[in-house]
C-alpha cells in the first residue's frame, strides 16, 4: 500500500502541519536547538508588551508562509492584551460580585475558541432548577473526584431531573465563595483572557451563587487520554498545549499548579461526533480522530494555585550559567516548581513513545533540574520538534499497540 506521504492530498490537517513545519526546519543548517533557545529567550519581565513579541509567540509557523491551511489546534496566538505585571488580582466581595455578574455576559457571548457544539448551551437551561437539584441530599459531589467536578448527564437520574435537555452536556464545580480557586477561574474567564488560545482554564458557561457557595457550569470535557493518545503526533500536540498553557498562567503570575498528575488535564472532543469500531463487540474501542478535528486540552486542577504577588521572584528567562544564588533559590520558586512538575509528567508519558524519549531528553532534564522557565521549555520544545524526522509522527504509542491487541 502506498504511503500517505506519497499522496499529499490524502494528508489530514495535523499531518500536513507537522510535515510542512519539519520540512521547513530541515532547510536550515548549523542549527543547535538548545543553543537557539537559551540564547534567544525573551528579556526578563517583558510579558510580551512589545508588538514584535506577540508575533514571535505564535503557536505555529504562519500557514500562509507554509502554503497550508485548515489545521486544528493549537491556534496562532493572539497578541497579548496585558503583561504578567498587570495580572488581575481579586480580593474583595465587591470584586467577586463583579466577576460573578460578568459571567452572565460571558456566557451570552462565548469565546471564538470554544468548540461549536458547546456554544449557546445555556439559552434554554433553567440553572436555578439545576442548583436546587444539586443542593438536595444525597449530594452528587460527595463521592466524586477531589475537584468536585460532576457531569450532569451522569447524575440526572439520581437528582430526579428530566432525561433530556442541553444541560446534560454540562459539568459543574461547587466552590466556596471565599476560595482562591474561584477567584482564579472567574478571572481567567474574563473575555480578554478567555479569548487567548493559550489559556488552559476550562470555559465557564454560567456562575451562580447560593448559600455562600458558587456553582460553576462548564462545557463538557473528557479525561485527557480517553480515548487514548495513539501515536507520536498526538503526544506532540498534547505536550505543546501543556507548555503553552503553563507559559500563559505564569504570565498571569499564577503558580502552584498540580502538574504531575495526568488527571489534572481534560480535553474537549466535541468538535466531531464520536464513532466506534465493531460496536457489536463488547470490547469495542471508542474512537476519535485527533488528527482530523481540533483537540483542545484544559487544566482543571487549580486547587492549590495562587497568584504570586508582584514583589516575589518572577519567572524570567534562564541565564546561560545560573549563579549560585539562583541555584539556591530554585526550590522555593513556585514558577520553577511548576516547570519541574511538568517535566516529571513529560518524562513519565514519554515512556509510552520510546521514539521520542531520547530526542526530548534534553528538555525533560532541563525542566526537572529547575534551570528553565515555562517559556524556555516551550521554546526548546519547538526547536526539538522542528528537528524531528517527518516519518516519526505516525509511530504508534505502546498503549495503542496493547489496545489494538486486546480489541
Amino acid at each position: 500500500m502506498a504511503s500517505p506521504h506519497s499522496h499529499p492530498d490524502l494528508l489530514d490537517p495535523l499531518q500536513t502541519r507537522l510535515l510542512a513545519t519539519t520540512a521547513l526546519a530541515n532547510t536550515e543548517t548549523d542549527s543547535d536547538p538548545l543553543r537557539e533557545v537559551i540564547y534567544d529567550s525573551p528579556d526578563s519581565d517583558s510579558g510580551g508588551e512589545d508588538d514584535d513579541g506577540a508575533g514571535s509567540d505564535s503557536t505555529l509557523d504562519d500557514p500562509e508562509e507554509l502554503g497550508i491551511s485548515g489545521f486544528g489546534h493549537p491556534l496562532q496566538r493572539m497578541p497579548r492584551v496585558m503583561s504578567a505585571d498587570h495580572g488581575l488580582d481579586y480580593d474583595s466581595d465587591s470584586e467577586l460580585n463583579l466577576l460573578l455578574s460578568s459571567m452572565s455576559r460571558v456566557s451570552s457571548n462565548p469565546s471564538r475558541s470554544q468548540s461549536v457544539s458547546s456554544l449557546n448551551t445555556d439559552d434554554t437551561i433553567d440553572f436555578e432548577e439545576l442548583i436546587d437539584a444539586l443542593s438536595r441530599e444525597p449530594s452528587p459531589f460527595v463521592d466524586n473526584d477531589p475537584y468536585e467536578l460532576v457531569s450532569l448527564g451522569s447524575v440526572a437520574g439520581d437528582m430526579g431531573l428530566r432525561t433530556e435537555g442541553s444541560w446534560r452536556s454540562l459539568m459543574v464545580r461547587r466552590l466556596e465563595r471565599s476560595s482562591q480557586e474561584l477567584f482564579l477561574l472567574l478571572g481567567l474567564n474574563m473575555p480578554e483572557l478567555r479569548e487567548d488560545p493559550w489559556n488552559p482554564a476550562p470555559h465557564i458557561v454560567r456562575a451562580i451563587e447560593k448559600d455562600g457557595q458558587v456553582y460553576l457550569f462548564l462545557q463538557r470535557l473528557s479525561n485527557y487520554n480517553k480515548p487514548p493518545l495513539l501515536n507520536v503526533a498526538h503526544y506532540i500536540d498534547f505536550f505543546r498545549q501543556v507548555l503553552e498553557g503553563l507559559s500563559f498562567l505564569h504570565e498571569q503570575r499564577i503558580a502552584g499548579l498540580n502538574l504531575t498528575e495526568p488527571s489534572s488535564y481534560m480535553v474537549d472532543l466535541s468538535s466531531a461526533p464520536h464513532k466506534s469500531n465493531s460496536s457489536s463487540d463488547p470490547q469495542h474501542v471508542v474512537y476519535f480522530d485527533r488528527l482530523s478535528y481540533p483537540v483542545r486540552y484544559y487544566l482543571v486542577d487549580f486547587t492549590d494555585a495562587k497568584r504570586i504577588p508582584l514583589g516575589s521572584s518572577f519567572p524570567s528567562s534562564s541565564p546561560a550559567t545560573p549563579s549560585e544564588t539562583l541555584q539556591q533559590s530554585i526550590p522555593a520558586c513556585p514558577f520553577r516548581r511548576d516547570v519541574q512538575d511538568c517535566g516529571t509528567l513529560f518524562e513519565k508519558l514519554l515512556s509510552d513513545v520510546p521514539a521520542l524519549l531520547p530526542k526530548f531528553k534534553s528538555l525533560t532534564r532541563a525542566m526537572i533540574h529547575g534551570s528553565f522557565t515555562a517559556d524556555d521549555a516551550r521554546r526548546l520544545f519547538e526547536a526539538l520538534f522542528r528537528a524531528l524526522d517527518a516519518n516519526i509522527f505516525e509511530t504508534r504509542a505502546l498503549s495503542s499497540s496493547v489496545l489494538t491487541n486486546n480489541s
